[in-house]
């Protein structure tokens, strides 16, 4: 008699346990579309003649959510370790108009001190990307509607 509740309350303990880690370990966003009007602008002119990097997403660290929304990776003026780059002349940029609302997991927050932040997708290339924040801050934050940021997020 004594196993079957001590097996029971042991399996669901290790659910909740299951659930726990899952639920904060994944980051999560929210896609609002629209946030700004559709237009093409350069390279030169988004990081002011800066090279241009891209981080490629992976399957890891909640990239996967995003890849299914079609993001290949982030573009970037700061060099992250890779030698991909944009040949800053000839690069299109499209702004899609779509902003990415995303929320760091629990251990993003509490061990890496990331914070909330919001995305801006564009297409270069044929492919899609997301700008940090502070790369398209600037020029563009005071321009989007209250859904498209964060309650409380600072301008």
């Amino acid at each position: 008699m004594l196993r079957s509740p001590f097996i029971m309350i042991t399996f669901l303990s290790v659910l909740v346990a299951i659930y726990f880690i899952y639920h904060f370990h994944s980051r999560t966003f929210i896609v609002e579309e629209s946030c700004l009007v559709p237009q093409e602008i350069t390279i030169e002119q988004l990081f002011s003649g800066q090279t241009t990097y891209i981080w490629k997403l992976g399957d890891y660290n909640g990239d996967d959510d995003l890849i299914a929304q079609g993001i290949v990776g982030y573009l970037t003026p700061h060099y992250i370790g890779t030698n991909d780059k944009v040949d800053k002349q000839a690069t299109a940029v499209k702004i899609t108009g779509r902003v990415f609302k995303i929320t760091p997991s629990w251990a993003e927050i509490n061990i890496g001190q990331s914070e909330k932040q919001l995305a801006l997708e564009v297409i270069v290339l044929g492919e899609r990307y997301l700008l940090f924040e502070p790369e398209w801050k600037r020029q563009y934050f005071n321009k989007l509607p209250k859904r498209c940021i964060f309650e409380n997020h600072e301008d």
